[in-house]
This record gives C-alpha cells, structure tokens and sequence, in this order.
C-alpha cells in the first residue's frame, strides 16, 4: 500500500503545479474580407508612416492596434482623410490598445482612444460628460 502513496501522491502534486501554471490564449486573425484596415495599413506602410511585413496576412487584432498606435504617434504626417479613417479605427481597436497599455507595451503613449472619442463627439457638437454616462 504504501508503494502506491508515493506514485500517487507525486501525481497529485504534479497535478496541481501544473494546473496553477498561467494559460494564455492564441490570437485570433482579424477576417481578411474587412479589407478596408488591411487597405489602410497597407497605405501608411507605402508612406513610411509605419513598417508592416504586408505578405504575412491576416494580422491579429492586437497586432493591427499596436499598428495603429504606432501611426498615431506619427499624426502630422497624416492627411485629413487618413486623420478621420485612424480615428474611426482607433475606437474600433480600443479594447486591444486598452490592453496594449495595460501590459505596458513599448512605444504607446498615454493618450487612448477615450480621448480620440471625446474628440470626435466634440467636434460634431455632441460632446457627452464622462461622468454621467449621457
């Protein structure tokens, strides 16, 4: 009985560390159809706003926001459509780049797309107070 103990208790302490081991999940491609940021990116990589291996597609969300960010910190060499179309994209990205900032990636700064949304609603007149929720 006690040959057993020994197995079977160093199976349950296995067990155990290698369950408490953290888990991260694999990134999922963003669709390859929603070809309107694939085409985006692929204009600001042609611009030498940003660097992107273009033959590697499709790109994960994360990837595509660090992307975006990257772009961001470069705004005055941006046109006023590429503006609009980077800030349509960064509320379409704000979860990852939450992330982003969250893990404390390099080369994003502080400014996040609450600011950019603030923006936009200020700019069409609609500015909401934060504090309210209106």
């Amino acid at each position: 009985m006690s040959d057993l103990r020994k197995p079977a208790s160093l199976l349950i302490l296995l067990n155990i560390l290698i369950l408490n081991l953290p888990v991260f999940s694999q990134e999922l491609p963003y669709p390859i159809n929603n070809f309107g940021i694939y085409t985006f990116l692929d204009e600001l990589a042609n611009s030498h706003i940003i660097e992107i291996n273009s033959a590697i597609k499709p790109y994960s969300r994360l990837y595509i926001a660090n992307k975006l960010k990257e772009a961001d910190g470069k705004r005055e060499e941006l046109n006023n459509r590429q503006l609009k179309e980077l800030e349509f994209y960064l509320m379409d990205f704000g979860k990852e780049i939450g992330r982003l900032r969250d893990e404390g990636t390099e080369g994003l700064r502080d400014e996040g797309t609450e600011v950019v949304a603030q923006r936009r609603f200020r700019d069409s007149g609609r500015l909401r107070d934060e504090g309210t929720g209106s």
